[in-house]
């Protein structure tokens, strides 16, 4: 016998489970394309963050204004910020390029450190310097190319994004068959 609350729950799963089936949808499509453009998909997400730092740095501004005191700091920040969204709106495969390089420049440094710390305490294992050597040379073969690298970076984010859209479009049906 169904409850009241088995009722609603069953009506709600019904009413909504097309929700998550667009949301997987939307995130599987957001994969595939960034699978077939990286530099288009690359592009439109700095557009948008762009659009955040521009936007976020106009209230900063307006905030930094309103102090009575000490207020220089908050107003550099929030006028770089503009700057930044603004660049990153007018020039987005430049940005693009920059923020790739950085971003994989700073895993490339943190797995050289990393190997380094694994092959000094392992000193007295193999494994632990196979390991850290691994790391180091993995480092290094990110910094040597880091916007070749930040690519396979964004492959695997667009993969994990499929799977993701997969699993929520599974949900979805999963839902639906609560609510009959």
């Amino acid at each position: 016998m169904d409850t009241t609350m088995d009722f609603e729950l069953k009506e709600a799963a019904a009413q909504t489970w097309w929700i998550p089936f667009v949301q997987g949808l939307a995130i599987i499509f957001f994969g595939v394309f960034a699978i077939v453009n990286t530099s288009a998909t690359m592009a439109f997400l700095l557009f948008g963050l762009g659009l955040y730092w521009a936007i976020n740095g106009m209230f900063g501004v307006k905030y930094a204004l309103s102090m009575t005191q000490d207020r220089a700091w908050p107003l550099i920040s929030s006028i770089g910020g503009i700057l930044i969204g603004v660049f990153a709106i007018l020039q987005p495969f430049v940005a693009g390029t920059i923020f790739a390089t950085v971003i994989s420049s700073m895993i490339g440094v943190g797995a050289i450190v990393s190997g380094g710390v694994q092959m000094a305490a392992g000193r007295n294992s193999w494994a632990g310097i196979g390991f850290g050597a691994l790391n180091v040379l993995l480092g290094l073969v990110i910094l040597m190319n880091p916007v070749l690298s930040f690519g396979v970076l964004m492959a695997i984010v667009a993969g994990l994004a499929i799977f993701g859209g997969a699993a929520l479009v599974s949900i979805a049906f999963a839902i639906r068959a609560l609510g009959k």
